[in-house]
């Protein structure tokens, strides 16, 4: 949780898991920094299946980006000559977290990626998205070297920081 702007959504994600805190995020950052490895949230242990799990938790606002301060547009993704999903790349990096060093230097047998969204998004947006995230999550899941879990989870505005 080095990232100070997440620390709220990462802790309500994590308190809705009921996952317990084994390795915390920065001492994975100090551990592997040098060998350029990006980290996962931490190394947990998730009570209901007795094993060490890593979680990624990701907050997604919506099916757009967020205006850019000033701007009444919406930023767009443009990715050869065509507009994406915006949050594509976030949803892979997500489940690139789950590291094979990572994984197996801490007896981790499963990747949680977790998705936040705000309950102030309306169902069928939230559907959509939904649809949209797993659609990506299944492009990347198969090169995995775990089993990986995906969550979706209902968040207060308050976790995020922009809108």
């Amino acid at each position: 949780m080095s990232d100070p702007r997440s620390r709220e959504s990462e802790e309500y994600a994590l308190e809705k898991l009921g996952f317990l805190l084994c390795v915390e995020e920065d001492t994975l950052i100090r551990e592997y920094s040098q060998l350029q490895i990006r980290v996962p949230e931490g190394i947990f242990y998730d009570p209901s299946t007795k094993r060490r799990v890593t979680v990624e938790v990701k907050r997604i606002i919506s099916n757009e980006l967020p205006c850019d301060k000033g701007k009444k547009e919406r930023r767009k993704v443009v990715e050869r000559g065509k507009v994406i999903w915006p949050w594509r790349k976030t949803v892979h990096s997500a489940f690139e977290k789950a590291h094979p060093t990572i994984l197996r230097d801490h007896g981790a047998t499963e990747h949680h990626v977790v998705f936040l969204t705000p309950e102030s998004l309306d169902k069928r947006k939230h559907e959509r998205l939904v649809k949209r995230a797993l659609t990506c999550s299944s492009e990347v899941a198969q090169f995995v070297s775990v089993k990986t879990r995906v969550h979706f989870i209902t968040a207060p505005d308050s976790c995020f920081d922009r809108f």
